[in-house]
């Protein structure tokens, strides 16, 4: 399969391929979704002392490139927003390291997993989505990366971007089927990886497994209570898997796929 040029963040549109010059960025998120269809998220982020200045020194108004149209500051605030009615946020703890890196941890949790991955928070910071086909819930992870209308592939992204390190990890109630990704049981892990020439290289696998820069797992309906009226629901008959890229959910518009 083509490997997918930059467009979104991977897995997380908090950067764009201009800011990345300024440093190194790790960001690691957990999602588990518990039987009765609630659950818990955490994210932690850590930025160097260049990206953290670059973040601290944006104009006042400034927005990302891209597809987020939110302020580059992560603060409290944003988040929240971008969960909106997703989710609560439990704790948000921003920590100023002596080396003036800054690390980002980010805990909650959700009373519907349907609300939680339908917010702009999952879709445009997490980059996960969730939907049903069948009797299947599939869970998302777009892997592509990019903003700002650029066309880098993931070579010239590593030579600017070396110290980039992306996971996701989605912890369901039943055993995750995929062929994307690290299944363990009831656990997918999947990780974008710039930090070295062997980790590009295992990186690009993983992309050209991937179904159009998306990654796709999934698990029985039955084991969660979710109720299709609060899901997107595809029908597999209708070209699901060619669609999985374009799948895009628009909180408060309803459940229908666009």
């Amino acid at each position: 399969m083509r490997r997918p040029l930059v467009r979104s963040a991977a897995c997380g549109a908090i950067l764009t391929s201009f800011v990345l010059l300024a440093g190194c960025y790790e960001d690691e998120a957990e999602v588990t979704i518990h039987a009765d269809g609630s659950g818990a998220f955490r994210q932690r982020i850590e930025i160097s002392e260049q990206l953290a200045y670059v973040f601290d020194h944006e104009p006042e108004g400034q927005t990302r490139p891209g597809p987020v149209s939110v302020p580059f500051s992560l603060t409290r605030d944003s988040t929240e927003a971008e969960l909106g009615a997703g989710g609560v946020i439990e704790t948000f703890e921003v920590v100023d390291n002596p080396d003036r890196s800054r690390v980002i941890e980010i805990a909650g949790t959700f009373e519907s997993a349907a609300a939680f991955f339908a917010s702009h928070y999952s879709i445009r910071s997490l980059n996960l989505r969730l939907w049903k086909v069948g009797d299947e819930i599939r869970i998302g992870c777009d892997a592509s990366f990019g903003g700002g209308g650029t066309t880098l592939t993931i070579d010239h992204l590593y030579g600017m971007a070396k110290g980039m390190r992306v996971i996701r990890t989605i912890r369901a109630p039943a055993a995750i089927r995929t062929e994307h990704g690290e299944a363990d049981g009831d656990t997918v892990r999947w990780s974008v990886d710039l930090t070295d020439r062997a980790a590009l290289e295992a990186t690009k696998q993983r992309l050209d497994e991937s179904i159009d820069g998306v990654w796709v797992a999934a698990f029985d309906a039955a084991a969660v209570g979710l109720a299709d009226e609060d899901l997107v629901v595809v029908d597999p008959g209708e070209g699901t898997e060619a669609g999985v890229g374009l799948l895009v959910i628009e909180p408060g518009e309803g459940s229908e796929p666009r």
